[in-house]
């Protein structure tokens, strides 16, 4: 079975060893930028690391 990839132009092609490295880079590059997406998201539903550490103190039943 033989795995299929589209390229820039959105062609489908069979991947080879000569094409394998672009990609390996492609998927670099889409976990990178899902990966930034998260941390961004993840930053906005938590509060900054002062105001987390100040809750601790507060509540320390969610810290145990």
């Amino acid at each position: 079975m033989w795995e299929t990839f589209k390229n820039k132009i959105e062609e489908s092609i069979f991947v080879t060893k000569e094409i394998y490295g672009d990609v390996f880079a492609y998927v670099k590059q889409q976990c990178e930028e899902v990966a930034t997406q998260l941390i961004t998201q993840l930053q906005i539903w938590f509060l900054v690391q002062h105001c987390m550490d100040a809750l601790g103190i507060v509540y320390p039943q969610y810290w145990l």
